[in-house]
């Protein structure tokens, strides 16, 4: 469904990056007193995907700023940001704006929106924003169906102003809800500045979604550190998410290698 390549231009090299997902896992305690409640903390591991030209890289730290640190330092060691477009796909979280513009903001960028979490957004706020009108249980399901599908065909298209001119407009027998249909009004008008063109960037073989670096996720920390029981501390899940990268990396030799001549200097 997506392209594989980097973005496509004739002016210059693009660059796409896969943006920060956090997982967390539990986090060990040091101590805990018999008797005591456990509070249920998390180590927040953050993963990025990077894609360049018809490569790609994963980056893994814990907490976003440090996983942000670790991304300008790879595109700089690896010159990736001469000639090259910026494009971050994100799942519009205010965090993850704030690390972009803190540590990219020297120079320009493109954030995106992510499909499907824009998709999801919808069909949540709309599904208790709107109702079906018709005699039976089956008509009215399809016509609110019908509403959801039109928001998002629109959106498709990248026409936030269409959309939500569309819900302002919609007839007052099919609002279930004003609250809801507000909050989806105001979401779009906070992120109609995120929301491309879908339609063309999928015609074109280009990423609308942001779902690689939901499985770079699994791949580097879910998987291994999630299950019944495990307990993790920061230094663990992040030394094991580290060396797991390494292998999705296919680093791992080099990294050996690098370290074994630091050995021999230092004896």
């Amino acid at each position: 469904m997506y392209g594989q390549g980097a973005e496509n231009g004739s002016l210059s090299q693009r660059l796409l990056h896969r943006l920060p997902d956090d997982v967390g896992v539990k986090q060990q305690k040091d101590s805990r007193a018999p008797g005591s409640v456990r509070d249920h903390k998390f180590v927040e591991n953050t993963v990025i995907h990077v894609q360049f030209d018809e490569g790609q890289h994963v980056i893994t730290a814990i907490g976003m700023e440090e996983a942000f640190k670790a991304l300008l330092a790879f595109l700089l060691a690896n010159g990736l940001l001469e000639n090259k477009r910026l494009i971050f796909l994100t799942d519009g979280a205010r965090n993850i704006r704030a690390c972009i513009e803190k540590y990219f903001g020297f120079r320009e960028y493109t954030v995106i929106l992510d499909w499907l979490h824009l998709a999801r957004k919808i069909r949540q706020h709309l599904s208790m924003g709107v109702r079906g009108l018709g005699k039976g249980r089956e008509q009215k399901r399809e016509d609110k169906n019908r509403i959801i599908r039109e928001t998002l065909r629109i959106l498709w298209a990248g026409n936030a102003d269409e959309a939500m001119a569309y819900l302002k407009g919609l007839d007052p027998g099919n609002v279930n809800s004003t609250m809801w249909i507000n909050e989806t009004v105001n979401y779009l008008e906070r992120k109609k500045d995120n929301i491309a063109c879908y339609a063309f960037r999928h015609k074109m073989g280009l990423r609308i979604s942001s779902n690689r670096v939901e499985k770079a996720n699994d791949l580097l920390v879910a998987h291994r550190q999630k299950h019944d029981g495990m307990a993790w501390s920061k230094r663990g899940s992040g030394a094991l998410a580290a060396i797991t990268s390494l292998l999705r990396n296919e680093m791992m030799e080099k990294w050996l290698d690098g370290n074994r001549n630091l050995l021999k200097k230092a004896s």
